[in-house]
């Protein structure tokens, strides 16, 4: 049975996204002897130096929830867009998010690690969709969007990145190369886009 020290350590890691720093807890009581001892027994994991988490929560998509959080104008996007949708091998080392352009960048906390890419409004509006997980909120681009990103950043991204997207989309039902194509268009990327299309039709 926990103990009520043990229940407040974890209530106050939970309120707080699931994770919370060192200065955090130390704020609310929590000295570093619990600390260590809620390490040891798989309470929590130490994420980084000075960083822990519930193990209990830790799974990418609670990950895209706290980020979101941290950045209410962020969109998971890019590399980040694309694991989650399943079109691609490579595991992002940090969570990407697309921001306006014309929004300031926020100060990003230590955890969890954040990339920041500045949209054109347009091109940051297009393709947003909302999913709910385990109450709270991830602001993703659809795959459509996604493929069209990754092709817009190929050349920072990969080629090789870029093409197993677009594998990938056109080997999933259902799809939609009509609005792949109309997303494509707006972004500009039309023509760069659609022969490597064509060759996999």
């Amino acid at each position: 049975m926990k103990n009520n020290r043990v229940e407040n350590a974890e209530n106050i890691i939970r309120e707080n996204g699931g994770v919370a720093t060192s200065a955090l807890l130390h704020a609310n009581g929590i000295d570093n002897r619990l600390i260590e001892k809620l390490v040891a027994s798989g309470t929590i994991d130490r994420v980084q130096r000075g960083v822990f988490q519930l193990a209990d929560v830790g799974d990418s998509n609670d990950q895209f929830v706290l980020a979101c959080s941290i950045v209410p104008s962020g969109v998971v996007a890019l590399l980040s867009a694309l694991e989650y949708h399943q079109f691609t091998t490579f595991m992002a080392r940090e969570i990407n998010l697309a921001i306006p352009r014309s929004a300031w960048a926020p100060k990003l906390p230590v955890y969890p690690p954040m990339k920041l890419t500045f949209f054109s409004n347009s091109a940051y509006s297009l393709g947003i969709t909302t999913l709910n997980h385990n109450g709270g909120c991830i602001r993703i681009y659809d795959p459509e969007k996604t493929v069209c990103d990754i092709f817009r950043y190929r050349h920072k991204l990969g080629q090789d990145i870029a093409l197993e997207a677009i594998k990938e989309y056109m080997r999933r039902k259902p799809r939609s190369v009509q609005k792949l194509m109309e997303y494509a268009k707006i972004l500009r990327i039309d023509k760069k886009i659609r022969p490597f299309l064509e060759a996999l039709v």
